[in-house]
């Protein structure tokens, strides 16, 4: 099944993974560090899935919002969030649509594309599209996965396509293409114990961590995968913490 399908099927494995990474926190926190926002910024995402960076954003520094969102899914919790919070429709407004369709109508001051990217890949037209979107002076930041990370296994271990992409790649490419841009990292630390028990067995949040990735459920995985899954986060583990770590493309518009 397509990757979609299986995460409306399946949607409790994405929130394993999602708590079990602390997105929307350690994202946060980078872009306090790095001052990439400032107060009254107005941004645009592409893809915000639940909306919950996007929310925390809009409420921290004010400024228009505008969330695309293909995943009717997502959109239905983006709106009960909008509810929640008391938030303005008019200061936070959904597209609901494949970015392949949005008509760029108008600028902001930050163009965000937080762990979509995977769906464009190595599309220069996307690409330039997303930087016609950025006013003079803001930038585009996109972050996806890295090769450091055991996300990266275990989604080449994927039984849905398109979400293999890594920042190393896409930055790499996108050097070549000639978009001019800057690479860094950022790392959301998390206990050991969170995924194996005491015994190095994986737990049950590491293995639907695994298998929203996979995209499939660990039942129907095969012995040889179960062990690789394992092997997997053997290896990034480094004491008792298993950092996962994400690359930080940011693309400045003069």
């Amino acid at each position: 099944m397509d990757y979609l399908t299986y995460l409306t099927t399946y949607p409790h494995f994405y929130q394993a993974f999602s708590a079990l990474i602390e997105r929307t926190p350690n994202l946060l926190r980078y872009i306090r560090e790095k001052n990439l926002f400032n107060s009254g910024d107005s941004f645009f995402s592409i893809g915000a899935g639940e909306g919950q960076l996007e929310l925390a954003l809009h409420n921290e520094y004010g400024g228009q919002c505008e969330i695309l969102e293909p995943a009717a899914l997502f959109v239905e919790n983006i709106r009960t969030a909008l509810t929640s919070q008391q938030l303005l429709p008019e200061n936070c407004i959904i597209h609901e649509q494949p970015f392949e369709d949005y008509v760029v109508s108008q600028q902001f001051d930050r163009v965000l594309a937080i762990h979509s990217w995977y769906s464009f890949g190595y599309n220069a037209q996307l690409l330039q599209k997303a930087l016609s979107m950025v006013k003079p002076g803001g930038y585009l930041f996109i972050n996806i996965m890295s090769k450091k990370s055991p996300v990266y296994g275990l989604s080449n271990m994927s039984y849905s396509g398109g979400i293999e992409l890594c920042a190393e790649d896409l930055s790499d490419w996108a050097a070549r293409e000639g978009f001019s841009h800057s690479l860094d990292w950022e790392s959301a630390v998390r206990p050991a114990s969170l995924f194996f028990d005491g015994d190095d067995r994986l737990t049950k949040q590491a293995k639907d961590f695994a298998c929203f990735l996979i995209a499939k459920p660990w039942d129907e995985l095969s012995q040889d995968e179960h062990q690789q899954v394992k092997d997997i986060f053997l290896q990034h583990r480094q004491g008792d913490v298993i950092p996962i770590v994400s690359g930080c493309l940011l693309f400045q518009v003069t």
